[in-house]
């Protein structure tokens, strides 16, 4: 019976431990990147901050390499029913939070990432987003990059 209750407290504090990691300072600085290359509309750095998984379904397979379409489904409010803005329409973006990895494995994870998006009107959305890491095993241990939703 005491066998047991450790190997179940081993797995519990092992899925604690993996199953959910704080964001480290390098991938709160992607997303911060992120937001300025928006802000800026630089739409060559703006793309290379993107998961290039998610730019090949998005990007490349559903809208047949339309960068600006792509862009504009980008940036969706969900809380104010699926609104999008333009990419040219907005004139400032800010990264907010950032919430835990969650990974079955230490080799590719994602975490919840919020971005307030203001456009030139003045109306402010909230912008959810994945960031999502990669194991490298270079120098840098991993790679961060943004994702969005598919579909």
């Amino acid at each position: 019976m005491a066998k047991h209750f450790i190997s179940l407290l081993l797995f519990v504090t092992y899925g604690i431990i993996y199953g959910q990691q704080k964001v480290p300072r390098d991938g709160k600085k992607i997303a911060k990147k992120f937001a300025m290359q928006v802000t800026e509309k630089n739409i060559k750095k703006t793309m290379s901050l993107l998961d290039a998984s998610f730019k090949q379904v998005q990007l490349i397979g559903l809208l047949n390499n339309d960068t600006l379409a792509f862009l504009n489904k980008l940036f969706c409010d969900k809380n104010q029913g699926g609104t999008c803005v333009k990419f040219d329409e907005i004139s400032k973006c800010t990264f907010k939070r950032v919430g835990k990895f969650t990974a079955s494995n230490l080799d590719y994870a994602m975490a919840p990432v919020v971005f307030y998006v203001k456009t030139k009107n003045g109306i402010t959305f909230e912008v959810n987003l994945m960031l999502v890491r990669y194991f490298s095993g270079g120098k840098k241990k991993f790679i961060y990059r943004i994702g969005g939703p598919v579909g």
